[in-house]
C-alpha cells in the first residue's frame, strides 16, 4: 500500500469523513473521486513526475484536491505562502524549475467536469513529492525538495509516539504551505483520521469548532496558545487528546500555563528539512510545567550534539528516512548521511532534547557565546513579561552586546524587571541593550527573525546598567 496516495486511502478507509470545512463533508471515496479527476486534469496540463506544479496554498478543499492528486500521479508540487504579496510570490517561482501554475479553484471545475479516470501511477520511496520554501528568518528562503518517503517516515514515527484512535480528527488551521500544516494531510492518508479545516486561525472560530466539529487533535504554533488559553472560560482546549506545540521555541511560561489549564500540549522540534517534527513530547510531559525539553527523538530518528562548550551544548545533527533529499540546486545529502540542523541544543540527563536556539543566532559578546533562548527564558519567567525577544547589536567595545525588546503588562518598570532577572544570569548574558514595544514581529509563520528586529530596533533601544551587582 502506498501511503501517500488517497485512492489506497479510500479502499482501506472508504465511508470515514477524511474532510470536514463548514458544512462540508467529504469521505475518503469522495474526497478520492474529486483527487483522481484533478489527476486527470494536471495531466492534460502537462503536469509529470519530470515537470511540477506550484499553486497558491489557501486554507480551502480545492487545495487539498490539488495535493491529493499531485500526491496520487507522482507530480511534485510547491505550495505558496497565501499571505504571500505579488513579488514574493515571484520570487518563490522563479526559484523553481519551470513549474506549471496551477490554481486549485480552477483546477477543482474541471475536475468536475473530468472523467474521473485517472492512469495508475507507481512512485518510489525516492521520487520526489514536494519542494517547500523554509522560512527565510536568517537568510533568503530556500527550496527544499522532500521525496515521498519523508512524509510516510514522519507519519510513522508520529504514530509511534502518539497513536491514533477511532473517531480522531485534527484541526487544520496551520499554513498548508508549512510542512507542519502538510503534514496533517499526508497522516491522514495512512490513519483514516478526518482533517477539519478551518480557512485561517481565529482565537473564536477555533474554540467554536473543537467543540461543535469533535476535533479531537490540533497544532498550533506558541504565539497561538495565550490568546486560546484566555478566551477558553468553557474548558474547550482540555477536551483534545493533545497539542502538539512547534514552529517556534516553546516558551516556560507557556508550558506552565497550559499545564495549569489542564492542555495537553506536547513540544515538538523539527524543520521543514525533516519533514516535520523529529522529537516531540510523550503525553505525561504535558503535565510536567517545569518541563523545557522537546521529548525525545522519534522512531526511526537518529540524533547527535556535536558538543563544543563545557555546557553540554552544540550543534544538532539528525539522520533517519524523514530527511530531506536536499536543497533545489545544491547537491543532494546522501540517504542516511547527517543533516546539520543549523540549531544548538543538548541532552538532558533524560536523553531529552533540549533545543537553545539556532547557531547563527549565537551572540558572541567579549569572546563569550550568548544563546538568546537562553537569555529570553530567564527574562520570560519574569512577572509583567508578555512577550519578549533577544538578540545582539554591535559594540565598539564587546563586539556585540545582547539586547531584549520586551512587551510588558501595564505597570511594570522594565529597568526594575531586568535587573531582577540579572541575579539568574552571568554578567555577559544580561541585556547591554533594550526597548519596550506594544508588539514583537514575527514571519507569517509566527518565527522572530532576531536580524530584522536588531535592524529595525538599533537606532531606539535604550542602555541599560546593572551598578554595583554587575560582575
Amino acid at each position: 500500500m502506498d501511503a501517500l496516495k488517497i485512492s489506497h486511502a479510500a479502499t482501506e478507509f472508504r465511508d470515514r469523513p477524511f474532510l470536514v470545512a463548514d458544512d462540508l463533508v467529504w469521505t475518503f471515496a469522495e474526497a478520492c473521486s474529486r483527487a483522481l479527476g484533478a489527476q486527470q486534469a494536471l495531466s492534460s496540463m502537462g503536469a509529470s513526475s519530470g515537470r511540477g506544479i506550484a499553486f497558491e496554498a489557501k486554507a480551502s478543499p480545492s487545495t487539498i484536491v490539488t495535493v491529493l492528486a499531485a500526491l496520487e500521479a507522482g507530480i511534485p508540487f510547491a505550495p505558496l505562502h497565501p499571505k504571500w504579496t505579488r513579488d514574493e510570490a515571484a520570487r518563490a517561482l522563479s526559484l523553481l524549475p519551470d513549474p506549471i501554475h496551477v490554481d486549485p479553484e480552477l483546477l477543482a471545475r474541471k475536475e468536475a467536469a473530468s472523467s474521473a479516470v485517472a492512469p495508475t501511477h507507481h512512485s518510489g520511496p525516492e521520487s520526489l513529492a514536494a519542494r517547500l520554501f523554509t522560512s527565510g528568518t536568517s537568510a533568503a528562503p530556500k527550496v527544499v525538495e522532500l521525496p515521498r518517503r519523508a512524509f510516510v517516515a514522519s507519519a510513522r514515527a508520529h504514530t509511534e509516539n502518539l497513536p491514533f484512535v477511532d473517531g480522531d480528527r485534527w484541526l487544520l488551521a496551520m499554513p498548508l504551505s508549512h510542512v507542519g500544516g502538510l503534514s496533517i494531510v499526508t497522516r491522514a492518508l495512512g490513519s483514516g483520521t478526518a482533517i477539519v479545516l478551518r480557512p485561517s486561525f481565529d482565537v473564536d472560530d477555533t474554540l467554536a469548532t473543537i467543540a461543535s466539529c469533535r476535533v479531537t487533535l490540533a497544532s498550533f504554533v506558541p504565539a497561538m496558545l495565550p490568546k486560546l488559553l484566555s478566551s477558553d472560560g468553557d474548558g474547550r482546549l482540555r477536551s483534545l487528546r493533545a497539542v502538539l506545540v512547534g514552529g517556534a521555541a516553546f516558551p516556560a511560561e507557556i508550558r506552565r500555563a497550559s499545564a495549569e489549564a489542564g492542555v495537553p500540549a506536547l513540544a515538538t522540534y523539527g524543520l521543514t528539512e525533516t519533514c516535520s517534527q523529529i522529537a516531540t513530547q510523550r503525553l505525561l510531559d504535558a503535565r510536567d510545567p517545569s518541563s523545557l525539553d522537546s521529548g525525545t527523538p522519534l522512531h526511526g530518528v537518529e540524533a547527535r550534539i556535536d558538543t563544543t562548550s563545557s555546557d553540554g551544548l552544540g550543534r544538532i545533527f539528525v539522520r533517519g528516512d524523514m530527511v530531506m533529499l536536499g536543497y533545489l540546486g545544491h547537491p543532494t545529502i546522501d540517504h542516511g548521511g547527517w543533516l546539520d540542523t543549523g540549531d544548538v541544543g543538548s541532552f538532558d540527563e533524560r536523553g531529552r532534547l533540549v533545543v537553545v536556539g539556532r547557531a547563527d543566532d549565537t551572540i558572541v559578546t567579549g569572546g563569550e557565546n550568548v544563546h538568546p533562548a537562553d537569555v529570553e527564558r530567564d527574562l520570560a519567567a519574569c512577572e509583567g513579561v508578555v512577550e519578549v525577544a533577544v538578540f545582539g547589536v554591535p559594540d565598539p567595545v564587546w563586539g556585540q552586546v545582547v539586547a531584549a525588546a520586551l512587551v510588558l503588562a501595564p505597570g511594570f518598570d522594565p529597568e526594575h524587571l531586568l535587573r531582577s532577572a540579572a541575579r539568574a544570569l552571568s554578567s555577559f548574558k544580561r541585556p547591554r541593550r533594550f526597548i519596550v514595544v506594544d508588539r514583537i514581529a514575527t514571519s507569517p509563520n509566527g518565527k522572530v527573525s532576531r536580524r530584522a528586529l536588531a535592524d529595525s530596533l538599533a537606532a531606539r533601544l535604550r542602555p541599560m546598567s546593572y551598578g554595583a551587582d554587575d560582575k
